[in-house]
Formats: C-alpha cells, sequence, structure tokens
C-alpha cells in the first residue's frame, strides 16, 4: 500500500543519454528578471517567481537545445532547484532587478527532458513512500543557500524519510512538505545526529542547522 495523497510519476528513459553538464549538479548564471510593480517587495516576489523558469529555459537552451520545448510545473521545477544565489540586484521603490545563479539537480533534470508520455504529470521526488506514512508541512529556516542546501540533503537521505516536496523558495526560508515513516520523536532524534533540528513553534513546525549537531 502507498501513502494516501502522495502521487508519483514515472520517466522513461530514451536509449540515448543526453551528456552531463557537471557530475552531479547543472549551474546556470546571469539569469536575468526585471519586475515593476506597486511595491519593491510586491515586484521582488514576482520576480523570483518568475526566476527558476527562465533559468530553466536558459540551461536547456544552452546546453540541450535538442531538447528545447515546454516548461516542467511548478511543482517539479521547484524540485529540480537546488541552490541559487542572487549575484547582482536593483531596487526602487515600485521595482527590482537583479541578476541570479541557479544550481539544477542534474538527476531530475535528465529525467524531465527524458520523459515519455507520462512526464507531463506532475511529481513528488523521493523514495517510493510505503503504509502507515505520516507528513509534516515544515519551514525551513537557513542562513545562506549552502545551509540551505546542507538542510534539504540531509532531510532526502534519512532513511525514514519517503519524499522531500518543496512548495516555496527563497533566500532565506522554504516551506516544505515532509513524508516519512515512524515515530516523529525518532525523526528529531535522527535529524539532530546529522546536524539539523526540527521543532514545533507555535506558528507551525520548524527545521534549521543546529551547531549541537552530532557527528
Amino acid at each position: 500500500m502507498k501513502c494516501f495523497g502522495i502521487m508519483s510519476a514515472y520517466f522513461l528513459m530514451l536509449a540515448a543519454t543526453v551528456p552531463p553538464v557537471n557530475a552531479q549538479t547543472l549551474t546556470v548564471g546571469n539569469v536575468r528578471v526585471s519586475v515593476k510593480a506597486d511595491s519593491a517587495a510586491s515586484a521582488q516576489a514576482q520576480a523570483l517567481d518568475q526566476a527558476p523558469q527562465l533559468a530553466f529555459q536558459k540551461l536547456v537552451a544552452e546546453n540541450f537545445p535538442q531538447s528545447a520545448g515546454g516548461l516542467p510545473s511548478s511543482e517539479v521545477l521547484r524540485d529540480m532547484v537546488d541552490d541559487f544565489s542572487v549575484d547582482r540586484e536593483k531596487t526602487t521603490p515600485t521595482s527590482y532587478a537583479a541578476s541570479l545563479t541557479f544550481q539544477f539537480n542534474e538527476r531530475l533534470v535528465q529525467s524531465w527532458l527524458h520523459r515519455g508520455p507520462q512526464g507531463s504529470a506532475s511529481a513528488t521526488f523521493g523514495r517510493q513512500p510505503y503504509e502507515e506514512c505520516n507528513s509534516l508541512n515544515v519551514t525551513a529556516t537557513y542562513a545562506t543557500h549552502g545551509e540551505w542546501q546542507h538542510i534539504r540533503k540531509t532531510v532526502e537521505n534519512f532513511p525514514d524519510v519517503q519524499s522531500l516536496s518543496v512548495f516555496t523558495l527563497s533566500p532565506k526560508n522554504a516551506n516544505v512538505k515532509i513524508t516519512y515513516r515512524g515515530a516523529i520523536d525518532k525523526l528529531k532524534q535522527g535529524f539532530l545526529q546529522n546536524g539539523i533540528l526540527l521543532t514545533q513553534q507555535e506558528d507551525g513546525w520548524m527545521v534549521s542547522s543546529s551547531e549541537l549537531g552530532l557527528h
């Protein structure tokens, strides 16, 4: 049996393999966004929402031109992004412009580029869910993008975690859903031993890096 409410998709790999740009990460830089809105905050939010799509389009055009055409769904695209940085930015009271660098998960990009007829379906990447799974909506907080990458990889690689879905991603926090097996106390202890802290606050569950982590 599978966990209720968890969607999965199967990617069909083609016989010919697209040569990878890097061993694990595909990097695309100089991704430019420029948005005008009622306020600087609104313009920045819209620009950062558009940036992953622009970055993916540029990545495909520069490295896989034979695969150009179409975009992944927003959920799939968010899962593909391992990291990003704002290299330059300019803000006015009603506008936001920036140049960004994105790092994409090579395996997920290659899978989407090689998708078969089922490839248009929305996907949650992770291990195949099992019976008696639980899920938590969690806010991840971090000071740097490297810290976010550490949190994400620790959660994804933890044995009891079945999947990690990223809903929103910003330079300082991310809203995610963790699907896991077993007791929450075991999950918290396991995370702590790997350097991240999972706590329940008044406004929900939080996860962050912990200097108390045991290695």
